[in-house]
């Protein structure tokens, strides 16, 4: 046991430190999460996840794909400080460039179309989500494996943010002040986690020059199309809904999908975990990790299918003690996506660990196309229909496509068992 420990010391530490931060982040989000819903109400509720599923395509633009890219990165050259210098920089960079571009996209937007400007505050207060994300250099951490830093930093403000809901969020017109204190927060974070960073790990700021910036546009690129695709069959299901339901509709789907959401939180840890050890292991010790890949799928799919068939066995009680007798309506959501957790789990190893690793982030780009593609169509020809409950048919459909797509590529290239 001592050697198993000693062999994997860096990924026990990072799988601890993040379970740990996702563990406060379950408790924060189950001690407000009742709360909320409650005092906001169904339609206060759907409005500002409405709100988020909207400004959530600018956090698209402005990732750029760098959650994934920028942590192969900096987990090849983390011992090379020059090189992880401009790893930083350059990306800092680039996603400062693009804020500011979202900004200007978003007033744009705004104030063009009523059906936004109505709401200018709300959209506005949910765009310091996207910019507190964009700052926070989770990739970094990722990267270098300490992410202790992570749950440090953020279990801290978190934890105010907490306090902050239950002094101030008292009745439904405070959805606003809400937006406002969730996003603060983060924003918050973000920039302490960035003084924190050229603190702790004496890293320089250096102006990137115009090819420096083109590598790394040019090496993000892929990865970058592959999440507006999986936003097209994950964060578009809340904004299509929205178009064609009503603000009340959008809430018990996003009250379902919460739910559906948490349970997949508890196995994501060890995903974020493994993608920086995997990039290495696989670089230089190809054998040894396909071994363990297979006991990952194996036996994580096994725990994962668990979870899910607890869900769905219990989906009344759980809608009931969490959400409460307004929300029934919830309970049949939450019923056809607690699969999700298995499926995304398995999709997750065969295409971001396996394929993203290996090279194949042209295919996976490819497979994640074809499958908004048929989760936009899929949408648009039952939501009108069965409102959320078609919300919910289409991204299940679409998580099936995107895991057998992924596995039978793998497969044929003879690289699963």
């Amino acid at each position: 046991m001592k050697n198993l420990y000693l062999r994997y010391k860096t990924q026990i530490k990072n799988f601890s430190s993040l379970s740990i931060l996702n563990f406060f982040n379950f408790v924060f989000s189950f001690i407000t999460f009742p709360y909320i819903v409650r005092v906001i109400g169904v339609e206060k509720f759907g409005l500002i996840n409405f709100a988020a599923a909207f400004v959530a395509y600018f956090g698209l633009l402005t990732d750029y794909g760098f959650s994934w890219s920028a942590t192969q990165l900096v987990s090849l050259n983390r011992n090379e400080k020059l090189k992880l210098d401009k790893n930083y920089s350059s990306v800092i960079s680039i996603k400062i460039f693009l804020i500011i571009l979202s900004v200007i996209l978003l007033s744009i937007i705004i104030f063009s179309i009523d059906f936004f400007r109505n709401d200018y505050q709300l959209y506005y207060l949910s765009f310091l989500f996207v910019v507190g994300t964009t700052f926070f250099p989770n990739w970094f951490f990722q990267g270098i494996e300490k992410m202790g830093y992570i749950a440090s930093i953020t279990i801290i403000f978190r934890a105010l943010s907490v306090i902050a809901i239950f002094v101030f969020i008292t009745e439904p017109s405070d959805y606003l002040l809400l937006v406002g204190i969730n996003g603060v927060t983060t924003l918050i974070i973000g920039l302490f986690a960035m003084v924190f960073i050229q603190w702790k790990f004496n890293i320089k700021f250096i102006i990137p020059n115009l090819n420096e910036v083109k590598v790394y546009l040019n090496y993000s690129w892929d990865y970058f199309i592959t999440n507006i695709g999986i936003s097209f069959y994950t964060n578009t299901n809340t904004f299509i809904l929205g178009l064609f339901a009503s603000n009340t509709v959008v809430g018990y789907w996003a009250a379902a999908d919460k739910i559906r959401n948490a349970i997949t939180i508890i196995y994501s840890t060890f995903n974020q975990t493994l993608f920086p050890f995997l990039t290495r292991l696989l670089n230089d010790k190809i054998e040894d990790a396909f071994r363990k890949i297979n006991k990952l799928i194996k036996y994580g799919g096994i725990l994962s299918l668990t979870f899910s068939l607890i869900v769905f066995l219990f989906s009344e009680q759980i809608c009931l003690l969490l959400l409460g007798s307004d929300y029934q309506n919830s309970i049949l959501i939450l019923k056809i996506i607690c699969w999700l957790p298995f499926l995304i789990y398995l999709s997750n190893i065969f295409g971001i660990q396996l394929m993203l690793n290996l090279g194949f982030k042209r295919t996976f780009a490819k497979i994640i196309f074809v499958a908004s593609v048929i989760n936009l169509i899929v949408s648009f020809i039952i939501v009108p229909v069965y409102f959320a409950i078609g919300t919910a048919i289409a991204v299940t459909i679409t998580e099936v496509f995107v895991t057998l797509a992924t596995y039978l590529f793998l497969k044929k290239k003879n690289l699963l068992a």
